[in-house]
């Protein structure tokens, strides 16, 4: 799921949390938050009333302690519906509730996910960030912009 992240959005996610919505076994949608964001108790509310009804994935993005936190503001507020959450820092992702539990809890990704992402991408560009994805044309989703902070793309465009 790390690996088709980046491509859902059209670029590679930083101090985010993105939510991956799974609906009678298909994809439904992936919403990126800036994590900051998750700190207005409107902006989880509003997600997880968006989400409903669905299975959820979500991976946080950025300083793995503020990620977990971010994580948590979110499970919470999913209940039943989260499938499974992972904290993604500079070279290492782990399983939000093993963050804690001391020694090298951590899975690389890097060259696994680059290697996922060039089989999956093969002839598409994958921006580098979310300004770009934003100004370029993405063909292959409809991205809109709800707040400043919050980016919802729907896949089936």
């Amino acid at each position: 799921m790390l690996g088709a992240i980046p491509a859902l959005l059209g670029f590679k996610p930083a101090d985010a949390l993105v939510a991956v919505g799974v609906k009678e076994g298909f994809l439904h949608v992936t919403a990126r938050l800036d994590l900051g964001a998750l700190a207005r108790p409107e902006v989880p509310d509003w997600l997880a009333g968006r989400l409903g009804g669905m299975q959820v994935f979500l991976a946080a993005y950025g300083e793995p302690r503020r990620a977990r936190a971010g994580l948590g503001v979110m499970a919470d507020r999913l209940g039943g519906a989260l499938l499974d959450a992972v904290v993604v820092g500079d070279d290492r992702w782990w399983f939000w509730d093993e963050l804690d539990a001391g020694g090298p809890i951590a899975a690389p990704s890097g060259e696994a996910e680059e290697a996922l992402l060039e089989a999956m991408l093969d002839g598409l560009d994958l921006l580098t960030d979310e300004t770009s994805a934003i100004n370029g044309a993405l063909t292959f989703s409809v991205t809109m912009m709800l707040q400043s902070d919050i980016t919802v793309t729907n896949p089936v465009a």
